[in-house]
């Protein structure tokens, strides 16, 4: 029997992503309409960040910052660990686990070619 991966998990999830010029309170209207808790910030369709349903309210509420008028790229995590589409469900939840992340965007593709997938913890 072979361990599901990530991307058996997230099989038939669509990519929902933003850009970084979304403001905050757009990107958590998105969140809501698509039921996820994080969404991939990307640029020309290659990931640039992942903002969490956490960072709305540490990094721009309670750091007094208006969710109308604050740009996701302001508060987005750069550059955020990625997991791969082929990793085994108990390697993602432990290098999750490991870098104290509930969200990571997962990455197919070759050459550097991102295709991101919020996923929180896939189990």
């Amino acid at each position: 029997m072979t361990c599901p991966t990530v991307e058996d998990r997230l099989a038939g999830r669509p990519l929902v992503g933003v850009t970084g010029c979304f403001t905050v309170a757009a990107a958590c209207h998105r969140m809501r309409e698509h039921d996820v808790g994080a969404l991939a910030v990307l640029d020309d369709r290659r990931l640039v960040g992942i903002l969490s349903d956490r960072d709305p309210a540490v990094r721009v509420i309670a750091g007094h910052c208006d969710p109308l008028l604050t740009p996701v790229r302001e508060v987005m995590t750069r550059e955020p660990t990625t997991l791969p589409a082929h990793a085994a469900i108990p390697g993602a939840l432990r290098a999750m686990s490991a870098g104290g992340f509930r969200h990571s965007p997962v990455t197919r593709g070759e050459g550097g070619h991102r295709d991101a997938v919020p996923a929180r913890h896939p189990a």
